[in-house]
């Protein structure tokens, strides 16, 4: 699933800390479904919910929770601009010590599978992105530096292309 490597290559970038400890980010694809309009090409769409769990996080969720609200903004903007799937982005948090917790957040996700014939005897398969939001989104994904309150980086939000 080309989404799930996106965002956790965005969020290795963003959050401090994770790129030295990569295995302490897990992500699935669970609950998924597919399905074609039987048009005349095997193109197809599939849905799932995207689960991340980051094990042993020493820092505040919020220093995740924006990377990847900025990643939503550009690849799944419907969670955003649709007041009907405000609540398909959820969390939990487990309190593991008075510093470490584990973090879940759940997202659903869909990516297109556009399938076309390349030659006689052969399909190519495509798994394009999602086209840019109708409105401008260029503050969000401009990215920066995450500050908390006493103006510590939280975490650094890279750029995103639109």
């Amino acid at each position: 699933m080309k989404k799930l490597h996106d965002l956790r290559d965005h969020l290795l970038a963003a959050v401090p800390g994770l790129a030295a400890n990569p295995e302490r980010l897990l992500l699935f694809a669970d609950d998924g479904t597919w399905a074609s309009t039987n048009a005349t090409n095997l193109s197809f769409q599939c849905s799932y919910t995207a689960t991340l769990v980051l094990t042993d996080f020493a820092g505040e969720p919020v220093s995740v929770m924006l990377p990847v609200l900025q990643w939503v903004a550009r690849h799944q903007n419907e969670l955003l601009a649709n007041p009907s799937n405000r609540d398909k982005m959820t969390f939990e948090v487990e309190v593991l010590a008075s510093d470490l917790v584990d973090l879940t957040i759940k997202l659903s996700l869909t990516e297109r599978f556009v399938v076309t014939r390349d030659t006689d005897t052969a399909l190519q398969v495509r798994n394009p992105a999602e086209p840019p939001p109708e409105y401008q989104i260029t503050d969000s994904l401009r990215g920066g530096q995450v500050l908390d309150s006493q103006g510590n980086v939280v975490a650094a939000l890279p750029a995103i292309d639109a």
